[in-house]
């Protein structure tokens, strides 16, 4: 396994479109494997784990986005 995925060509091309791709990845996990995944490669890089549920959700988020911090929603 590679930082958490599973080492097959879908998971390998999957990472590279979302660690290379233009736009924000929105993934679709029912195994965990990509939140694993996402965890291990972006905690060098400080990310934060937000909740919609979360009171300062908004505050949080646009705090992130300004700073350009990684998020995992």
């Amino acid at each position: 396994m590679m930082n958490g995925l599973p080492s097959d060509g879908v998971s390998q091309e999957n990472s590279i479109y979302c660690m290379k791709g233009a736009r924000w990845p929105l993934m679709i996990d029912p195994q965990f494997q990509a939140n694993k995944w996402i965890r291990n490669i972006e905690a060098k890089n400080s990310f934060r784990i937000l909740n919609f549920k979360d009171s300062k959700f908004q505050i949080d988020m646009k705090a992130c986005l300004m700073q350009g911090i990684p998020v995992l929603i």
